[in-house]
């Protein structure tokens, strides 16, 4: 079903949807934790490790209000798993280094994940304008009938990550 076609279904709960966005978070955090992350540039050990926590916390919302966590959700995924694991060590009096180690891998998948989301964005800008306008339409809140669609648009923009760019073109045309 496309982004369009959901416009004329029946208000689901939002429930569902939240659930929904529940697993698809953790199924891209625990993709993200195996991928190695390339680019992190270490931080200086006299740094304030809650302040450089809060930085990446920032870092990352403003991310998510940017849709990096659609547009290149493993890269995404691995900077917010990054940032649990800062923000749990902080929490627990962990050690300096590991925090700062955290929050460095957390920034450069943020930087990874800016790359990849231009990448989707350049590849895909008729998708991304059809979701926009289904989402502006108010189908998120339809449950079901739009988790299909927003699951193949998660495809679509993982496929563009892992390099499969020609198969992201071709099927972009079957979610719009």
């Amino acid at each position: 079903m496309a982004f369009h076609e959901t416009r004329t279904l029946l208000r689901m709960s939002r429930r569902a949807l939240s659930l929904l966005g529940s697993c698809a978070l953790i199924a891209t955090s625990m993709i993200g934790c195996s991928t190695p992350i390339p680019g992190v540039s270490a931080i200086a050990p006299t740094a304030n490790p809650s302040e450089e926590v809060s930085a990446l916390s920032s870092d990352v919302e403003s991310a998510r209000a940017a849709d990096l966590d659609v547009l290149s959700p493993t890269w995404f995924g691995a900077a917010s798993d990054s940032l649990a694991k800062s923000e749990k060590l902080l929490a627990g009096g962990g050690a300096v280094e590991s925090i700062l180690r955290n929050v460095a891998e957390g920034r450069a998948a943020l930087d990874q994940a800016r790359t990849f989301a231009t990448l989707s964005q350049e590849a895909l800008p008729a998708v991304i304008k059809a979701r926009q306008d289904a989402r502006s339409a108010g189908a998120a809140e339809l449950g079901d009938a739009y988790a299909r669609p927003e699951e193949k648009f998660l495809e679509l923009t993982s496929a563009v990550e892992s390099g499969s760019l020609n198969w992201a073109r071709r099927t972009a045309p079957e979610v719009e």
